[in-house]
């Protein structure tokens, strides 16, 4: 009785903990909706921007007003509390009471459009990637607008195909076929599941002779009374997903840094003409996110990457840099520029205190 008294009670807050919660805007407004085309180019304007999370809170964001032309890439960088995150999240209506001014992209207010409308049209590797319960498929392409060549290329690029399937980078020829033959290619990919099976079983038939080879009389002995029960505790090939495995709710069996690239497979497979990136790199080691970085640039060269920092060689290629400090714009510029000036980013830079 007791633990049915604390289940019930654990059930009443969590009903009182989502029935607190505010509603959002409008998912649709029929009377505005987004322009099917749109955003064609990435300008983003923000104009008198300010935002409160409560009334009686002192200010997360001050009067911004800044241009982003299209193409540009931003990097935004401040010390903690700086206001980095509370701007990603302007751009995707996530605030929406205490707000002042506003944001335009391409010309149009998005505080006009529902939030159903205008949020997939924009792009984001958000801090903290999720991972749904389903299949590596389902996770990459919920909505089922890709075929089983994009996921790969895109897997490919972001470095994440040999931890769905490692025996890929054994069959590049075959793999690279496919990809070349979309038309002809057949959607039923089990059978690509069990790619360089035959291979890993060649593998560990020959383990198993170099094993018999260097062991003795006695170990021979055991070795043949004992192979199948050997077998059982053998780790036979590698660990391998397969794009139809299942994927836990908690992403568990990745770690949070390649939870952050299977992101950025979704985002390459969609390529928005605007982009936020609020520390996309942050649980990656420096080599990724180096190699991060340059797919950003090659691939996403015509959109306009907005780039919450965590690093400074992640920002260092940038267009501009906005320094934050306080929910206030203090510096705007080229990077090597604010260096030279001697201010704000050249005091972080020093301090690497991003």
């Amino acid at each position: 009785m007791p633990n049915q008294l604390k289940q019930f009670s654990d059930d009443i807050s969590r009903f009182r903990q989502f029935s607190d919660i505010n509603p959002e805007a409008p998912y649709i407004i029929d009377d505005c909706r987004v322009p099917s085309e749109w955003p064609h180019n990435g300008n983003v304007e923000f104009k008198d921007l300010s935002i409160k999370y409560g009334a009686d809170l002192d200010y997360a964001l001050k009067n911004l007003n800044f241009t982003v032309r299209p193409g540009e890439k931003i990097g935004i960088v401040g010390r903690t509390g700086a206001g980095k995150s509370t701007l990603a999240k302007s751009i995707f209506r996530l605030v929406n009471e205490n707000v002042g001014g506003l944001i335009e992209i391409d010309g149009h207010d998005i505080a006009k459009f529902g939030v159903g409308d205008f949020r997939p049209k924009l792009g984001i590797i958000p801090q903290e990637s999720t991972m749904f319960y389903g299949t590596v498929k389902r996770n990459l392409d919920p909505l089922n607008e890709f075929t089983i060549e994009d996921m790969w290329a895109a897997m490919i690029k972001c470095g994440v195909a040999e931890l769905i399937e490692p025996e890929r980078k054994r069959k590049p020829a075959k793999l690279a076929s496919k990809l070349a033959n979309a038309s002809s290619y057949d959607h039923n990919d089990n059978e690509d599941d069990n790619v360089g099976d035959e291979d890993d079983k060649g593998y560990w038939d020959r383990e198993n002779k170099q094993r018999w080879a260097k062991s003795g009389l006695l170990m021979r002995a055991v070795l043949f009374m004992f192979d199948r029960k050997w077998e059982k505790y053998e780790v036979k090939q590698p660990t391998s997903v397969g794009i139809n495995g299942m994927v836990s709710s908690d992403g568990s069996g990745f770690s949070s840094g390649q939870q952050q690239l299977f992101s950025l497979c979704r985002l390459l497979m969609r390529k928005r003409k605007v982009m936020i990136l609020d520390e996309a790199t942050a649980d990656v080691d420096l080599e990724t996110d180096r190699k991060i970085q340059e797919l950003i640039r090659t691939e996403f060269s015509e959109c306009t990457v907005l780039t919450i920092a965590h690093r400074l060689d992640t920002i260092m290629n940038s267009d501009r840099i906005i320094v934050m400090e306080k929910g206030e714009i203090v510096e705007v510029g080229p990077p090597q520029e604010l260096i030279a000036n001697g201010g704000k980013f050249a005091e972080l830079v020093q301090a690497n205190e991003f």
